[in-house]
């Protein structure tokens, strides 16, 4: 415990007791308030040694200064009682304005999707009208491609012919057989040739040296890197002239998808003694003599015999555009099939079976058909049905060796013995002779014939 003492002043020290006891209830008048003020810290044991102030016979004591403790407990607890009360309070407001909060948020997010909906049905909306647009442009092109592919076939329609001469020469025409021009490419028994749809590519084989091909419509002539071969039979050009094809006895068939500049042999040497290419060039048949027809229909990497068609003396074959109709010809025994579908179905002709047939050739669409046949009354026969039915054309009767159909099967040639005839009218009506520049048709020659 801790007391201050203040002692009576002596008379020597020269100040009137007056002036200390006031002195004193004023330093009491200031420790009062700060000790009530204090006292709200101090617990109840501390209250004993509150301390004493006693000058001289003056004691301050604890007991004249006792605070109610009670009081303060009472404070404590009242405080107490109110922080739940306000924690909830507090509770409450947050909630509700989380709440709120949440429903703000709810508000925003909808409307945010709402906005999104719409800009996406926009957005839904201009693509829609942006695809039908474009497909009413690619519908439009497509008929202006069509339309130009036609108008271009028009063009092309016969216009581009070739006529091979065994022994002697090779002639090309640019301007539907109103001249012809031999650029050089002569004085080799050639025994096929074939064109394009379009003109550009002409090919044709002669024994005893590669194929040749020409790439600038006839006008020049190259040798292609098959081999040297004694006896070159036969050669086709799909309508774009990417796919050829070129045969020989004893050989495999040689095909190339690169316009020519590559060759690849395939199958197995057989007599092969026909051969066909579709417009697509997917499509492939070849024919062996004293034997069956062989159908690629993958380009030619591989072929299968057709086990519908017998085994004969196959001297033609021939393929629509797509490859949909197929013919073959047979010298012995004489017949003419065809199909419609691909290959899966063959039909003979009853009406086709008199003539030893040596050639068949079919338009791009598969309506037009012509056969030529050797012998004492060789003739052609024409269909103009998809081969239901068969007429004799209206031409003088020789050994016809070959024959060729335009795309449009309105342009027809023959040829044989010497002699080429040529058809304007889908076969009917009358063939008249066509030249071959100033050199004199040669009686007894074998020929082949092409037209684009």
């Amino acid at each position: 415990r801790t007391v201050m003492s203040i002692s009576r002043a002596s008379p020597r020290s020269g100040l009137p007791l007056a002036v200390l006891v006031c002195a004193w209830f004023s330093i009491v008048a200031l420790l009062v308030p700060a000790v009530a003020g204090l006292s709200s810290y101090i617990q109840q044991d501390d209250l004993d040694n509150m301390l004493i102030l006693s000058p001289s016979n003056i004691t301050l004591s604890a007991a004249s200064i006792t605070l109610n403790n009670n009081n303060i407990l009472d404070t404590i607890k009242a405080v107490r009682s109110t922080i739940p009360a306000s924690i909830t309070n507090v509770q409450s407001n947050l909630m509700y304005m989380l709440s709120s909060a949440q429903a703000v948020s709810a508000e925003q997010l909808s409307s945010a999707q709402a906005s999104l909906l719409v800009q996406l049905s926009t957005v839904q909306a201009t693509f829609s009208t942006s695809q039908a647009s474009l497909g009413t442009q690619l519908s439009s092109q497509s008929v202006t491609i069509a339309q130009l592919q036609s108008d271009l076939s028009s063009v092309t329609d016969g216009r581009y012919r070739a006529i091979a001469i065994s022994n002697s020469f090779l002639y090309s025409s640019t301007d539907s057989g109103g001249s012809w021009a031999s650029p050089g490419a002569n004085n080799f028994s050639w025994t096929g040739v074939s064109v394009s749809s379009s003109g550009r590519y002409f090919l044709a084989c002669a024994s005893g040296i590669p194929v040749r091909l020409s790439s600038d419509y006839g006008l020049s002539w190259a040798i292609t890197a098959t081999p040297v071969i004694a006896q070159w039979r036969a050669v086709a050009v799909s309508s774009s002239g990417m796919y050829q094809a070129a045969i020989a006895p004893g050989w495999p068939i040689y095909v190339t998808s690169s316009f020519g500049a590559a060759w690849t042999p395939t199958g197995v040497g057989l007599a092969w003694n026909a051969i066909a290419v579709s417009g697509t060039g997917q499509y492939m048949l070849a024919a062996v003599t004293s034997g069956g027809v062989y159908l690629s229909s993958s380009y030619g990497a591989s072929f299968a015999p057709l086990t519908a068609l017998p085994t004969a003396s196959w001297t033609g074959v021939a393929l629509s555009g797509s490859g949909a109709v197929m013919a073959a010809v047979t010298r012995s025994p004489s017949e003419i099939v065809v199909s419609t579908d691909f290959g899966q179905t063959w039909t003979r002709n009853a009406s086709a079976s008199s003539f030893p047939w040596t050639a068949i050739d079919v338009s791009a669409n598969g309506v037009y058909l012509a056969a030529s046949a050797d012998g004492v009354t060789g003739s052609v026969a024409v269909s103009s049905n998809s081969g239901s039915s068969w007429r004799l054309a209206s031409i003088v009767s020789q050994q016809f060796a070959s024959v060729s159909v335009s795309q449009s099967g309105r342009y027809m040639l023959a040829t044989g013995d010497g002699v080429t005839y040529a058809n304007n009218r889908f076969g009917s009506g009358t063939w008249s002779v066509t030249g071959v520049g100033d050199v004199p048709q040669v009686s007894g020659s074998t020929y082949a014939v092409a037209l684009s």
